[in-house]
């Protein structure tokens, strides 16, 4: 029996199993940085959304606020603004529009060159209030904060 042909076959094996872990570990410590400030403004924006859901005067404010009403403008819910305002971080810049949950939702193209976010990371979360009380008048509020 021929041991060193098999020799040979375990020791390309081993030698490609060892070249896979290390590209596997490379490639897995590669954008650690950009994951970690993806969590932060996930973190920061699902943590305002849910205070401004869990309220019923803000959630009333947003029901009663029209669709297409974005962060900034006239008619733009003040006690929902400077909830967002308060909660958000010094390093993190947020505004929020109103939408019907049938509408995509994006930031008009006025409003991006406005905030100069064109060139920008800009991360987005939503949540969808739907009623209080007295009201049934679905709305989406989206959070798009960059740094």
């Amino acid at each position: 029996m021929n041991k060193r042909g098999w020799l040979k076959v375990v020791e390309s094996f081993i030698a490609i199993m060892l070249v896979m872990a290390i590209v596997l570990v490379v490639i897995s410590n590669k954008d650690t940085r950009k994951d970690d400030a993806s969590l932060a403004f996930y973190n920061t924006e699902k943590s305002i959304l849910k205070e401004i859901q869990l309220n019923n005067t803000l959630r009333s404010e947003i029901i009663n606020t029209p669709e297409g009403t974005e962060g900034g403008e006239t008619g733009f819910p003040e006690q929902t603004k400077s909830k967002i305002e308060t909660k958000t971080p010094s390093q993190i810049n947020c505004t929020a529009k109103i939408c019907s949950p049938s509408d995509i939702c994006l930031l008009t193209d006025e409003k991006i060159t406005l905030l100069g976010i064109k060139e920008k990371n800009v991360y987005v979360e939503s949540v969808m209030i739907t009623s209080t009380f007295d009201t049934f008048s679905p709305r989406v509020l989206k959070l798009f904060c960059w740094d």
